[in-house]
């Protein structure tokens, strides 16, 4: 038996092609389209609370990021500054004190009451002709410890550094600050912060 010739007409299938490949970029606009408004009336119903998480994050990251590149914050560094290595040789003793007041000549404290702490600064000083970098580390009456500061220098001439003062009025509690120069403790002071 003969089977009938079948004639191959490029035409059609060129028209074929031609209406599948326009078809399918119409299809693809289509979803494009339907994505774009969904994501726009999700966005005028929720915007606040997108653009608010999204602002937070960004704000986060923004802070965040330069710590950790810079050493600072990270996993293995429990949120403190990175500490540099202890010199080698004889460290210096450091006097670490508070006093009522921007006066470093005043009365050296261990006590103040709650009321009187926004107005306690803080001093480091050591031997006249010393020059090093320090931290402070300070307890907290919960027992967390936190950097007090910067990084700070000694004075050559021997005069006491202001180390700063409480931005606001401390906890009632026993607290300790301890001076670093690396990793090794070289002075520190304990107080009291006594309910007003």
């Amino acid at each position: 038996m003969n089977e009938p010739k079948k004639d191959v007409n490029l035409k059609n299938i060129g028209q074929f092609g031609v209406q599948a490949f326009f078809g399918g970029c119409i299809g693809c606009f289509g979803a494009w389209v339907t994505t774009v408004t969904i994501i726009l009336l999700a966005s005028l119903i929720f915007g606040s609370v997108f653009y608010n998480a999204v602002v937070n994050t960004v704000n986060n990251l923004s802070k965040e990021i330069p710590a950790i590149l810079q050493g600072a914050k990270g996993p293995f560094s429990m949120g403190q500054s990175a500490m540099s290595a202890t010199p080698t040789g004889t460290l210096p003793a450091l006097v670490v004190y508070i006093t009522k007041g921007e006066d470093s000549q005043g009365k050296p404290l261990t006590t103040m009451t709650q009321s009187d702490s926004p107005q306690t600064f803080f001093w480091v000083k050591t031997e006249k002709g010393i020059s090093t970098s320090f931290i402070l580390w300070m307890t907290t009456p919960e027992g967390s410890s936190n950097q007090f500061g910067s990084v700070f220098t000694t004075k050559t001439d021997g005069s006491p550094r202001s180390c700063g003062r409480f931005a606001t009025q401390a906890q009632v509690g026993e607290y300790q600050i301890k001076a670093f120069i690396g990793s090794t403790i070289v002075g520190e002071l304990k107080f009291t912060v006594l309910p007003n």
